[in-house]
Parts: structure tokens; sequence; C-alpha cells
């Protein structure tokens, strides 16, 4: 649980952007974009002293105390999407977090080279600057394909669960990584029990998304985030879920545990008992 601080921010003065942003897919992605111009609007500006319950913290410039649920409400962005958020951003290597057990920090990388109020720029850094950007760019595209979030066109072997984990490191952002990975196990399991057969190997980027998918009960009509999922309450409702009589032409696959209508469905019928 974030604990309660104190934060002092300047009501004036600015933050830069860079017009490279019309261009890498960031505008695109809309919630990845409040969530980064609102990293870039909290994060200190100069070393700054801060009070965490009975702690003080100096933040350095381009740090600042974060907390998924004060960010929800300040962006109006589910606690859902910010796990995804942070995630894609660390991985991309644009932010870092460090987390203890009363609260979070998160660091802009390079925040002083993109932000520093003195920096001027030459002729001989703008001609610089696509090169690097670009190699950069390669860069970060490299590390979201190891995590397995992105992927190039004519390079996305499908994979069983089993390769996909070995090639991915956990995700540190979502603390309940575990359970997730144990109940899509146990899902692949159940499928071959009641199917009679083995699941379709999947596209790493597809692996990413169930698990995002299965860390937190999300009501998409409402908006309303009900909390991480635990192991206990997902093996409920995948037993649930292949006893359950769908549409003729039903595949039973992950895709369809996981869509939005069954995955809530049988989220209110088995936890909160509640017939949908």
């Amino acid at each position: 649980m974030m604990a309660n601080h104190e934060e002092t921010y300047d009501d004036h003065g600015w933050i830069k952007l860079y017009r490279k942003s019309l261009f890498n897919g960031w505008l695109k992605n809309h919630n990845l974009w409040v969530f980064w111009c609102y990293c870039l609007l909290k994060a200190s500006h100069r070393e700054n002293r801060v009070i965490v319950g009975n702690r003080q913290i100096i933040l350095q410039p381009g740090q600042f105390v974060f907390g998924r649920k004060k960010a929800s409400k300040e962006t109006r962005l589910s606690e859902r999407s910010i796990r995804t958020c942070v995630y894609n951003l660390c991985t991309l290597g644009n932010l870092t977090i460090k987390t203890t057990n009363k609260f979070s920090l998160i660091t802009i990388v390079n925040w002083e080279l993109y932000q520093n109020k003195g920096i001027k720029t030459t002729s001989k850094m703008t001609s610089n600057r696509p090169a690097t950007d670009h190699i950069q760019e390669l860069k970060n595209k490299k590390k979201l394909r190891n995590k397995g979030i992105v992927s190039d066109e004519n390079n996305s072997c499908p994979l069983s669960f089993i390769e996909y984990l070995k090639t991915n490191s956990s995700i540190e952002v979502i603390s309940n990584y575990e359970d997730v990975v144990e109940a899509i196990k146990h899902f692949l399991y159940a499928y071959e029990k009641y199917r009679g057969g083995s699941h379709p190997k999947l596209k790493p980027e597809q692996w990413y998304e169930y698990i995002m998918a299965m860390s937190s009960f999300y009501d998409p009509d409402t908006g309303k985030d009900h909390g991480e999922s635990s192991l206990d309450d997902l093996k409920v409702m995948i037993e649930q879920y292949f006893q359950k009589q769908y549409r003729d032409g039903c595949d039973y696959r992950l895709a369809h545990f996981v869509s939005p209508g069954v995955f809530k469905n049988l989220f209110f019928e088995n936890i909160y008992n509640v017939d949908r």
C-alpha cells in the first residue's frame, strides 16, 4: 500500500516535448502518451525533499514518488493501464522503478539530457540526433522483442507457453506475476483434459497480452478495477469455464477465456456469486 506523502511542485515552468513523438507511434497509444506526459510533469526538476510516512526522501531531478492508485485518479487511467504503461516504459528504457514495502520511486532516464533548461541546440547536435535516435529506437525495439511485447512482422514464430517463459524474465510491475503464470499453466492443463489435445502455440505478444489480461479484474463497462487476481480465483474461473456450453464452434482457447465479456462474467459469477 502506498503511504501518504507530501509533495511540493512549482505551478510555473515547463517541460520539453520533442517532435519525434509525432513519428514514433506514442501519440497513437493514448494511454502511453498520457502516462508519459504525467511522469514528465510529476518529476522533480531539482533536488527536492518529500516526506513518505515518517521518512524523508531526497528526490533527484527526474524522480518522483509513485503510487498506482493515485496515478489512476490523477490521469483517469485504470490501474491496469497504469501497470501496462509502467512496464512498457521500463522495457523501452525510458523509466526505472524502485519499489519498497512503503513506496515506489520512478526515475526518468536521461532527464538531464532532454529537460536541462540550460541546454542549447547546435547544428552539430541537430545533425547527429536523427542517427542517434534511430539507433536508440532500434535498441528499444530489440528490448521489446526480447520481452515478447512486439515482434518483427517476418520473425514472430508461435511458441508454447514454456518456450515463452524461457525467453522472458518476470514482469516486475505485476506483483501477482507468478500467480498468473501458474493460472495459465492450469488453463493449458484443463484445455488438454477437456478438449483432448494441446492448446495451439501463440506468438510472444499474444502470451504477453493474456498475462496482462489475467492479472486483474477490470470491468470495461464501468471502468472499475476490482484488484489483482489470485491463483485460487483464477482456477475456479477456469474450471467453471470448461463446464459451460458456449456457442457452436467455440474453440475454448485462451483468447476466448480472456475476452472482456467472458472473463468479466466468470469473475462475477464465481467470485461475487452474481448471475450475469
